[in-house]
């Protein structure tokens, strides 16, 4: 995953404060984020595989809300 690709998921999972939740739930400093985010640090395979586990299920929440939302318009 690239620091672009990271704040895109993140931001689909959390909304534009992403940083707070992700630090607080992962345990990563907010300035560690925004290297892995800038492209400065490499993003670890363990760490890729951390995030992608914290996003999908919301993402997932945040589909299916949408779909309902949809249907009854």
């Amino acid at each position: 995953m690239t620091g672009k690709e990271l704040a895109k998921l993140a931001e689909a999972a959390f909304g534009k404060r992403w940083k707070y939740t992700v630090r607080d739930k992962l345990k990563v400093s907010r300035e560690m984020l925004w290297r892995y985010e800038t492209g400065q640090t490499p993003i670890s395979d363990d760490l890729n595989d951390r995030f992608r586990k914290l996003f999908k299920p919301q993402i997932e929440r945040n589909r299916d809300a949408l779909t309902a939302l949809l249907k009854t318009l």
